[in-house]
């Protein structure tokens, strides 16, 4: 398992979008242009740029299509390699790995306190 992270730039969103939005399929382009926030916008961008980024380099491929099951979780067709994508604040992250992965990112307020309660459960 790998995993890619990237923070957004507002100084680079143009280009980004100039550079990256036309090799990807009209469908995404068309997405990307419907948010209303540039932040969202470049968070969707960056996710998709580590995912290519990570199966080119990490796993050899470089042509890769994205279908969605009935329940709308992204998976690459005739591929057995598994991805996930989260964003958060403006960070986004990008896990890809041979198995069913999930990842998950919260942003956190440093002014909100939080407690945190974790417990582990031996089930002997």
């Amino acid at each position: 398992m790998i995993i890619f992270f990237a923070h957004i730039e507002e100084e680079k969103h143009q280009y980004l979008l100039n550079k990256y939005s036309r090799i990807y399929p009209k469908k995404f382009k068309v997405k990307l242009l419907k948010y209303n926030r540039w932040q969202d916008a470049q968070l969707s961008l960056l996710g998709r740029i580590l995912l290519q980024y990570g199966l080119g380099n990490y796993f050899g491929i470089r042509d890769f299509e994205i279908s969605q099951t009935s329940y709308s979780k992204p998976f690459l067709k005739n591929h057995e390699i598994h991805f996930n994508i989260s964003h958060a604040g403006n960070l986004v992250v990008c896990g890809i790995s041979k198995f069913p992965i999930g990842i998950d990112i919260e942003y956190v307020d440093d002014k909100i306190k939080l407690l945190t309660l974790s417990i582990l459960n031996d089930c002997k």
